[in-house]
């Protein structure tokens, strides 16, 4: 009897685990996409390469595979190539259709305004000229409409000079050219976090609250995760308003990042919706607190089959947050050091700058020097630590 065959698009470092449990697990692992630099291709059976946006490419190489499910897992260019091989394929995953609904951030807004939920005013736009700027109230949001993820091409504009480089760069970013210009929902509470779906059913949700250098920012330096930091009432009327969601755009099977903000009202606003795991490596995190890996479950979801019948994310015990290494000035990374009170707390460390790089002020997620998975004793621990981030490590610029 063959092997069945797994494709996994995007093969960057976040899906090795994957491939080595479905080889473990006896599956044949091919991994694709147009970067052969991509670490994850040393692990798998088979490696293809061919642009996870060439779908007529992917369709004539794979339509001769006997293909038994796709992964995507965190990556934005992957989805969108399963979204447009899972019918062709026969294999289970999401539609064309519920990517459309929830992916374009156009159609989203429409959807949420057809079941009665909140939703920031927003206008979209193919060229500049079409911009109404009597329905502009600054800040506003600047995004592509079908971008890449990652927050690129995400600005936030406060007076008409802002608005006009942020379209430009929403519209550099967008596959068609089109941007989407919101309201700034003002709040106190920015929810963030991954779900597991299955067979239409919300299984587990895992939210945390994002923390800011300034409130008025677009990106969080840090995500806390705790059952204390959102609270018991707030997480249902979160996980209902997410129900709302997957039955109006049909998700079966999969996972769900969404993007939240709680006006001091109590009111949810959905600021974006995902049909994949968040980056930041919230999916090591989740893994602490399920009854199974992120990445098996990635292989399991994907083939339907050995699901665990509980997926809650049991927080309990502990805490936990990711937390960005940043600079707040421009020049050459001279030394980054961590206090050794934050080391004791650090799960997991990825560096992405070295001694002598050219760094950034931050502002937008290329800037991190550095990303720390941290896993805390306590609640009162955690919001020591992190609501004082920056003070525990230390960055020498020149």
């Amino acid at each position: 009897m063959s092997q069945k065959k797994l494709l996994i698009f995007d093969a960057n470092d976040t899906v090795i685990d994957i491939i080595k449990y479905a080889k473990e697990a006896g599956y044949y692992a091919i991994t694709c996409d147009n970067n052969p630099q991509h670490e994850g291709h040393k692990y798998a059976d088979k490696n293809v390469f061919i642009s996870t946006y060439d779908v007529e490419s992917l369709k004539k190489h794979f339509g001769k595979e006997e293909i038994a499910g796709i992964i995507y897992f965190t990556s934005e260019h992957g989805l969108y190539a399963a979204s447009q091989l899972d019918e062709f394929l026969g294999v289970q995953g999401i539609t064309v259709d519920t990517y459309s609904k929830i992916s374009d951030k156009g159609n989203f807004r429409i959807l949420l305004e057809e079941n009665g939920m909140n939703y920031p005013k927003y206008q979209i736009i193919t060229k500049y000229e079409q911009l109404d700027f009597k329905k502009i109230e600054f800040p506003v949001i600047v995004k592509p409409v079908d971008g890449i993820g990652g927050n690129v091409g995400v600005s936030k504009a406060s007076d008409v000079k802002e608005l006009d480089l942020a379209v430009k760069s929403a519209f550099e970013n967008s596959r068609t050219s089109r941007a989407i210009i919101e309201e700034f929902i003002e709040s106190d509470f920015q929810i963030n976090g991954d779900c597991i779906v299955v067979n239409g059913e919300l299984k587990g949700s895992f939210l945390g609250k994002h923390v800011y250098e300034v409130e008025q920012s677009i990106i969080p330096y840090a995500t806390i995760f705790s059952e204390e930091v959102i609270g018991e009432k707030l997480k249902q009327e979160i996980d209902n308003e997410i129900r709302k969601v997957i039955k109006a755009s049909n998700v079966c099977t999969g996972i769900l990042n969404v993007e939240l903000r709680v006006k001091a009202n109590g009111e949810i606003y959905f600021i974006e919706i995902n049909p994949r795991h968040s980056g930041n490596r919230i999916y090591e995190l989740m893994s602490k607190c399920a009854s199974i890996s992120m990445s098996k479950l990635a292989v399991n979801l994907a083939l339907n089959k050995n699901i665990p019948m509980n997926l809650d994310m049991n927080m309990k015990e502990k805490a936990y947050a990711y937390g960005i290494l940043y600079s707040k000035e421009n020049g050459i990374l001279k030394k980054l050091t961590l206090s050794e009170e934050l080391e004791k707390y650090v799960v997991d460390k990825l560096i992405f700058k070295e001694v002598g790089d050219e760094i950034s002020e931050f502002q937008h997620l290329r800037d991190r020097l550095g990303l720390l998975l941290l896993e805390f004793p306590t609640d009162e621990v955690m919001m020591r630590v992190m609501e004082n981030f920056y003070h525990y490590y230390t960055v020498e610029v020149k």
